[in-house]
């Protein structure tokens, strides 16, 4: 397979192929879609992705990866959409993310992350969409996402965030955030807290 140094797309759902991801992935340079959809594949990511650098859509979902997502994924500059779902990768959301500044989705649910959300998410001028729910994120939500003009969907349910949402989130109910789903344990800022009630529903 990475001997096909001239292939662009690489989409592999519910088969029967057992085993890792190979770190000489990173010979398939030329690629710009890369869709690992299958519980047969485990272990963990190799840091080697992060070479994949004309890579625009990039999915992994499969309950048998684990380890940690790795730094290199920062370098992959052409995303636009971020696909990681239904995994046992965990530990820390690599701040290197922030590099992503063409994102437009990112799908980040289900999975075993126990860290912060970086701060570095806040650079992400393009982005639309972020799903956060159900990992084992923590600490206090960073103002630095109610900067994300351009947001519509925000989704933060099932973690362990503390404190309250922050004024600058409440703000962009008044830009163009439609879709908006947190912890309704959480406190809010008086003028967002109908916002936010109706999340709870």
């Amino acid at each position: 397979l990475t001997n096909l140094t001239n292939l662009h797309i690489l989409e592999l759902f519910d088969n029967k192929f057992i085993g890792t991801i190979p770190s000489t992935i990173d010979s398939l340079k030329k690629l710009t879609n890369l869709q690992v959809k299958s519980d047969m594949f485990s272990g963990s990511v190799p840091s080697q992705m992060g070479s994949l650098v004309n890579l625009e859509h990039l999915e992994l979902a499969s309950k048998s990866f684990t380890g940690t997502l790795p730094h290199e994924f920062g370098s992959l500059i052409k995303l636009t959409k971020l696909v990681i779902s239904s995994t046992q990768i965990g530990g820390s959301l690599p701040s290197e993310l922030g590099n992503l500044e063409n994102l437009t989705i990112f799908e980040c649910t289900y999975n075993n992350f126990d860290s912060v959300i970086p701060s570095e998410l806040g650079n992400w001028t393009s982005v639309k969409e972020i799903e956060l729910q159900h990992n084992d994120l923590s600490g206090i939500i960073p103002s630095e996402l109610g900067f994300l003009s351009g947001l519509e969907e925000l989704y933060l349910k099932g973690n362990n965030f503390g404190g309250t949402i922050p004024q600058e989130i409440c703000d962009l109910k008044q830009i163009n955030l439609i879709k908006f789903s947190l912890d309704c344990a959480l406190g809010c800022p008086t003028e967002c807290c109908p916002f936010h009630a109706r999340s709870c529903i």
